[in-house]
């Protein structure tokens, strides 16, 4: 499924997202309903996440709680694994980790600067992603 501002694809036990552009309040309702409708398949046991940001801009606070919920519903539906990926940006760093954070332990969120890594970091925790799907 894809959109302007964001793709969704499930490979395996993984959805791969991208984020693109900056987000008003109805891209947000749009993104949750459809990611939850997207990753229906993944939902009859332990799945993870690779999320793009690189061509995410900021969203506005008012989007947060949208996708804090998105997460916690996402973590109660067996997400147990997500990886970031975008270059060094504190801003980015910050809101995200205003979202979810990094040090938050109902699951396992990692930032990584490029895709191999957080590929391989899933693969670890039996996640496999065909390399070809994370390049951007």
């Amino acid at each position: 499924m894809a959109s302007e501002n964001y793709s969704i694809q499930c490979e395996k036990r993984v959805a791969l997202v991208h984020i693109r552009g900056s987000w008003s309040e109805s891209t947000t309702r749009r993104f949750v309903r459809d990611f939850k409708q997207q990753i229906t398949p993944l939902l009859c046991g332990n799945w993870a996440q690779i999320v793009f940001f690189d061509d995410w801009q900021f969203s506005s606070p008012d989007n947060e709680q949208a996708i804090t919920d998105l997460l916690n519903w996402s973590i109660v539906n067996g997400l147990t694994h997500s990886a970031r990926i975008f270059k060094a940006d504190p801003l980015k760093s910050y809101q995200l980790n205003r979202m979810m954070h990094e040090n938050d332990y109902s699951m396992n969120i990692r930032h990584f600067h490029c895709e191999k890594e957080g590929g391989e970091w899933l693969a670890k925790h039996g996640f496999q992603v065909n390399p070809s799907l994370l390049t951007v």
